[in-house]
């Protein structure tokens, strides 16, 4: 799997499952609520997950609202839980490697954590939002 297919990948795993606005990769604008898959964080090559299989470590942000609007941080709660529809953890984690969306083909994908939340620039406007870090092989 190449690198921009795990990026389709992960926002295709949100995109039929909400009514997000999901990109794969960086747009030069977004509509809210957004799920935009960042660029590759990093590649740890001294880990050996057997059969060539490297861990791909993804920054993915959601995007809920403008910061000057009140509702912004209750917005975002869903997306942080660990379980729910909007959940992000729950939407990304495919721990048994199944095929989660019709272009799906990674073995494993965990959300280690959701960081950072609160204000982030995206095109000269400031939004309401929270980086995921996702892993997958």
């Amino acid at each position: 799997m190449s690198l921009a297919q795990m990026r389709t990948d992960l926002a295709a795993r949100v995109a039929v499952n909400t009514a997000v606005n999901c990109y794969p990769q960086m747009p030069d604008q977004i509509e809210v609520p957004a799920f935009v898959v960042g660029p590759l964080e990093s590649v740890p090559y001294n880990h050996d997950f057997g059969k060539g299989a490297n861990l791909y470590i993804f920054a993915v942000r959601v995007y809920v609202g403008r910061v000057d609007m009140d509702e912004a941080m209750i917005a975002l709660d869903p997306y942080l839980l660990k379980s729910g529809s909007y959940s992000i953890k729950a939407l990304l984690d495919n721990p048994a490697g199944h095929l989660v969306s019709n272009t799906s083909s990674a073995q494993w994908t965990n959300v280690r954590e959701a960081r950072d939340v609160g204000a982030y620039e995206f095109a000269g406007v400031e939004y309401v939002g929270a980086e995921f870090v996702v892993e997958m092989l």
